[in-house]
């Protein structure tokens, strides 16, 4: 998918803002719970969008209580 490519810089330059309005679109799309993770994780991390710790706890919480055990790991390490 692109928006991993400019999050990590896989065959581009990283671009945080294109990753993450990529992100943004798709997940108003499909609902999918790695593009929610990756959300979440921009929102932490400023990446792409402002620094949001609230709407990056709610995205990860939203994960959490579809039982998604492994964002339940890394969100309990945040």
């Amino acid at each position: 998918m692109t928006a991993f490519c400019y999050y990590y810089g896989r065959g581009t330059e990283i671009d945080y803002n294109k990753a993450f309005e990529i992100f943004f679109n798709l997940e108003k799309e499909h609902n999918d719970d790695d593009i929610q993770y990756m959300l979440a994780e921009c929102y932490y991390y400023g990446r792409g969008v402002e620094e949001n710790f609230d709407k990056a706890f709610k995205t990860f919480y939203e994960l959490v209580e579809k039982n998604n055990k492994e964002i339940f790991y890394n969100y309990i390490l945040y």
